[in-house]
């Protein structure tokens, strides 16, 4: 099962459109966003959301094929 307490940390995050802009301009590496605040992107929390992710699709993907019979 997936951690769903990291999984609703970051969909939070993702949801505020700033955020999602971070998240676009430190795809290039970590950046000051702040006087002493440096932010980088977590790997592994982003692997945790593919992973989500990836198991909803395959829900969709046989829902929709079923739809489609």
């Amino acid at each position: 099962m997936l951690n769903s307490v990291a999984l609703d940390k970051i969909f939070r995050a993702l949801a505020d459109p700033t955020r999602r802009y971070m998240v676009e301009c430190l795809c290039d590496g970590e950046a000051s966003v702040g006087r002493q605040r440096v932010c980088r992107i977590e790997p592994q929390s982003l692997r945790l959301l593919d992973q989500w992710i990836t198991l909803r699709r395959r829900v969709w993907d046989t829902r929709l094929r079923d739809l489609l019979r």
